[in-house]
């Protein structure tokens, strides 16, 4: 059973790049990105997509 990680950044290149690996791993995976320089084409269908931004810590824990 693998573990459930989130992957901050996880829409931008190395955020996504990230997340395909921790997927083909077997984990589950969280990718919180607020969209400003990421793309959520980039993040994988099997990850969810938490769009949020840190700054905002009450919304960004609220989504995860």
């Amino acid at each position: 059973m693998g573990l459930k990680v989130l992957v901050t950044g996880g829409a931008g290149y190395i955020g996504a790049t990230a997340v395909r690996l921790l997927l083909k791993h077997g984990h589950e995976v969280t990718a919180l990105d607020n969209l400003s320089q990421g793309h959520r084409e980039a993040v994988p269908a099997k990850a969810r997509l938490a769009i949020a931004d840190l700054a905002d810590r009450g919304n960004a824990f609220r989504v995860i």
